[in-house]
């Protein structure tokens, strides 16, 4: 994985107290969607922004639901109540660390950030797989159906995926094909899917302090079911919320 020092460029500390009462406010009133995991990274809760009490200086949310509350419970206790906090805004992604001050039937309340992060929101949050860590996608090869080819996957979204394969010429995509029989795996999950070449650009990858001259190539996915798309949602929020929590 990568080391701490590397703070990815898309997370973006916030610390005026101004900027951070806005965000609540706007989602308690939007009632917006809110995970909630222990310092271990592994048990998780979710619930929704309910209200912001700036004299009490606190947050609040519904009741919180876990599949397993005995040991979300304990484990928070066994950090003091301190938690990682993510909220899902329409224009950002907020992440934070805090504290559950009390948890009922009826709502939850954390201590109110000085600071926390956001990732400004694109048409569907991605993921960029970490460097140590192989994830491929493998395809027909649109003017060959009888090959196939196999290729490490760069980032991924449920809107579609980005790829590298190695910087020749003449290239060996173009944009606007088709490709079919799209399959990865996600957690045990294997998907078969189609896409389309969107974009198309030169690209340097840096392994291990060596630059590599690649072409990434972005494809946007095609006929994509609820299922499946649940499926890769699941992953990249999942994904991200873990190793975002290694710099907040």
């Amino acid at each position: 994985m990568s080391d701490k020092s590397e703070k990815p460029g898309d997370l973006i500390a916030v610390t005026d107290l101004l900027e951070i009462i806005k965000f609540f406010d706007k989602g308690s009133k939007s009632n917006a969607g809110v995970t909630v995991w222990t310092t271990t990274n592994e048990g998780t809760a979710h619930g929704k922004m309910i209200g912001l009490s700036q004299s009490k200086k606190m947050i609040y949310t519904t009741a919180l639901t876990t599949h397993e509350p005995k040991k979300f419970y304990a484990d928070l206790k066994a950090a003091s109540n301190s938690c990682f906090f993510n909220v899902k805004m329409e224009t950002a992604t907020l992440f934070f660390t805090t504290e559950l001050q009390s948890s009922s039937p009826a709502y939850s309340e954390f201590t109110l950030p000085e600071k926390l992060f956001k990732v400004q929101r694109r048409q569907s949050l991605r993921f960029r797989i970490i460097q140590n860590y192989l994830l491929r996608v493998s395809f027909r090869d649109p003017d060959d159906l009888t090959i196939k080819h196999h290729e490490k996957i760069y980032d991924i979204g449920s809107g579609g995926l980005s790829f590298l394969i190695n910087n020749v010429d003449p290239p060996p995509f173009k944009l606007g094909q088709i490709l079919t029989d799209l399959k990865f795996t996600l957690r045990n999950c294997e998907l078969n899917l189609a896409g389309e070449i969107v974009q198309y650009k030169r690209f340097t990858e840096t392994v291990h302090g060596e630059d590599l001259q690649k072409i990434k190539v972005s494809i946007k996915f095609l006929q994509l079911n609820d299922k499946n798309s649940t499926i890769i949602e699941d992953y990249v929020f999942e994904e991200n919320r873990k190793f975002y929590a290694r710099f907040i």
